[in-house]
């Protein structure tokens, strides 16, 4: 028995992403993995589950330069109503659905 955590990401795995097309791409390619793995490891006893957060409180944008693109402006997000997740809401919802054996998490 065992779990597997894959952290994505909610806007990037569903949408692209214009001038971050690379990040976006990996986030749905981390999607597609977990599924594909957790197809793999049915039956097996060991879940995998794909975490999607939103906007996470975090200095990503800050530290890549992406302050500019809206998607990653932390500010911009609270103004027009997005969600934006401290780290802990994220972990605690994360170890929940993973020991749930959930596929995924949003």
């Amino acid at each position: 028995d065992g779990y597997v955590l894959i952290v994505g990401s909610a806007s990037a795995a569903v949408v692209g992403v214009p001038n971050v097309t690379l990040y976006a791409a990996t986030k749905a390619f981390l999607r597609s993995f977990a599924a594909g793995m957790r197809a793999e490891l049915r039956g097996s006893g060991v879940s995998v589950t794909c975490a999607l957060p939103s906007a996470v409180e975090t200095g990503f944008a800050s530290r890549g330069g992406l302050e500019q693109a809206s998607v990653f402006s932390l500010p911009f997000l609270r103004r027009i109503g997005g969600v934006v997740l401290s780290p802990e809401t994220v972990a605690r919802r994360c170890i929940r659905a993973t020991l749930a054996r959930r596929a995924e998490v949003v």
